[in-house]
């Protein structure tokens, strides 16, 4: 029987094949839109982490789908702060949203984990300082969908929640 703690588990330690990887991802992220399953996922040892790898690591489609479960993590300010402890996220995620053959639906993810992000004031310097209000504003002009243009516009308001970064806006 699949439990959450083993499916977190299972991704975190990298033990799944592609297509149960994906398949797990897709049952955490909705239930991370939960705030009972988000705290049962958050006392998984190392869950966070393990899920920050694989944004960082493999392919697009995996990245996609680490980027919508740590979206849907990161709603919880406790949560969102253990997020952006882990060095290397806020670079993954804009690298995400700027890659040339990205899908709508992974820059939706990237742009909202970075939304909810934005929630911790460090987290918003460190998007400034990693270059991400140009890839955030490049979104708001390329893009053709229009909730891919309001993700990108909505973390740019949430940048502007910072003094420091409301007058580099």
């Amino acid at each position: 029987m699949m439990t959450i703690p083993r499916v977190v588990a299972m991704i975190s330690r990298g033990q799944a094949d592609n297509m149960l990887y994906t398949l797990c991802c897709s049952i955490l992220c909705n239930l991370a839109a939960g705030a009972d399953a988000r705290l049962l996922i958050m006392q998984q040892r190392r869950s966070v982490e393990g899920i920050c790898q694989l944004l960082m690591g493999g392919r697009t489609p995996m990245r996609n789908n680490a980027a919508s479960l740590l979206r849907n993590l990161a709603m919880d300010e406790f949560a969102a702060t253990r997020i952006a402890a882990i060095s290397g996220v806020v670079p993954a995620l804009l690298k995400l949203i700027d890659e040339e053959d990205q899908t709508d639906l992974g820059i939706i993810a990237a742009t909202g984990c970075l939304t909810n992000l934005c929630a911790i004031s460090s987290c918003r310097t460190e998007i400034v300082n990693e270059g991400g209000l140009d890839v955030l504003m490049k979104c708001t002009h390329t893009q053709n969908r229009p909730e891919v243009r309001a993700g990108a516009a909505d973390c740019i308001a949430n940048l502007a929640l910072d003094n420091y970064v409301g007058r580099i806006l």
